[in-house]
């Protein structure tokens, strides 16, 4: 009994440690990169405008899981080309730093509370 409790210990310590965020230091610089274009857009004024208005936010992936091994970022209340091609640019240019972790851009024409309809969703 004891020795199962241990390698039940054991294994929830491995798999824990496992669920880390793979890709977290891509994820915050292709977000920096999303919100640079959002604030060149006039989308919102700085950094901290983009995220009182919940515009931009990140997640950084999961190497264990083959389809979420990279980094993601997602956009809300942008509908219009112009902003999306620039978002996209930002992120590319930011993206060679990075060659092991592609981004998941999607772009949301509604809030982040209700996020009405993909406009993208596109891996960079």
């Amino acid at each position: 009994m004891r020795t199962t409790k241990f390698v039940f210990a054991l294994v929830t310590v491995i798999g824990i440690s496992a669920c880390g965020e793979a890709h977290r230091d891509a994820a915050i610089a292709y977000h920096s990169s999303a919100e640079q274009a959002l604030i060149k857009s006039g989308k919102c004024a700085d950094q901290v405008d983009c995220s009182k208005r919940e515009l931009a936010f990140w997640a950084g992936g999961n190497k264990s899981l083959p389809w979420a091994d990279k980094a993601y970022v997602s956009v809300y209340n942008v509908s219009d080309q112009q902003t999306i091609s620039l978002i996209k640019q930002k992120i590319k240019e930011k993206r060679t730093a990075f060659p092991g972790a592609p981004c998941q851009l999607t772009v949301f024409d509604g809030s982040h509370a209700s996020p009405g309809n993909k406009v993208i969703d596109e891996t960079l």
